[in-house]
């Protein structure tokens, strides 16, 4: 429900006309949200068992295959066919297919470079940091220092230069401390301690004052502001959303965006492009457009599972030994 709670914030902060104001207070903490529930679910005693080589392979699958089927579908797609029907065939149009599929390859984030793919960006990202985290759970004694080392040169990095590195691993040394702070609360029961009503309120006033006293933060710009406050309002957002999640106890919609939030992550900027390309007045209402932007999705996510369910029966139905 929480990855639900935030992938529908990832669609809500993607609209064009969203208020200044909420796009700041969800670019905040929706990113580190993910990377928090990452960290907080990463199971020590299970991926230690795991050679580095076995744990890459797991979470490739998880997170690099569908990269690379997302990407290039939306690379063909809307890269190479739908810029050829728009603009027609030119210099111009080669030039792009090649940036689009450099960008794919590099992983290098923005509308410019991904053809409307452009949050996949994330899917790298969280590959490699949960390589990090992997390795310096399994491997250091003080793992606070090194994940401060790593936050710190992050960030430093950030400021030095906005060129990014392959893959985002300059996000993904920021995004290694979101991740070991989740894994510290569920290690800690940090949830259960805070879920007094004071300690909520202080959660909150710490994430207002974050946002307030920050700058707008945009991982995948580089831009982190105060680093403190944006470690202590992606902190305080991702722990009160977990709480809200707690109380609520169970919503389908909710778990359903949750479940397939990567799916959604992939192909939001695609139904993004397409609303806007429909250009309708109707949807300069930021509300509509979020509506109507969560409903095509649900539907396009719904339409790939039913087949993905119906190519599982036919394989089954040719293999006899599987239906044994």
């Amino acid at each position: 429900m929480a990855k639900g709670i935030g992938i529908l914030l990832v669609i809500m902060g993607h609209v064009p006309t969203v208020p200044d104001e909420l796009k700041k207070l969800i670019y905040s903490f929706h990113i580190p949200l993910f990377f928090f529930i990452s960290g907080y679910l990463y199971n020590s005693m299970k991926y230690n068992s795991l050679s580095l080589v076995e744990f890459i392979k797991s979470r490739a699958k998880r997170y690099i295959v569908p990269y690379f089927i997302i990407g290039f579908i939306c690379f063909f797609l809307f890269g190479v066919l739908y810029l050829l029907l728009r603009d027609g065939y030119s210099t111009e149009y080669l030039k792009s297919i090649g940036k689009y599929f450099i960008g794919l390859l590099y992983s290098r984030g923005g509308t410019s470079w991904m053809a409307w793919s452009s949050p996949l960006w994330f899917l790298t990202c969280i590959f490699v940091a949960e390589l990090i985290l992997y390795y310096v759970l399994k491997h250091f004694k003080k793992q606070y220092l090194v994940f401060l080392m790593a936050g710190i040169a992050g960030y430093f990095y950030s400021v030095i230069t906005k060129i990014p590195l392959p893959w985002n691993i300059d996000v993904a040394l920021t995004a290694t401390c979101f991740m070991y702070i989740g894994n510290m609360c569920r290690k800690h029961n940090v949830l259960e301690r805070v879920s007094k009503i004071r300690y909520v309120a202080i959660l909150f006033v710490v994430l207002v004052l974050s946002v307030l006293f920050n700058s707008k933060i945009d991982f995948n710009l580089r831009n982190f502001g105060n680093i403190l406050l944006t470690y202590s309002g992606g902190v305080s957002g991702s722990i009160l959303i977990l709480l809200i999640t707690n109380m609520i106890k169970q919503s389908n919609p909710l778990e359903f965006f949750g479940r397939n939030s990567l799916l959604m992550m992939g192909f939001t900027y695609s139904i993004l492009n397409v609303v806007l390309l429909l250009n309708l007045s109707i949807l300069d209402n930021f509300i509509l457009n979020f509506i109507v932007q969560a409903i095509l999705l649900s539907l396009l996510v719904l339409s790939i599972v039913k087949v993905k369910q119906i190519n599982k029966l036919r394989h089954n139905r040719q293999d006899p030994i599987t239906i044994k």
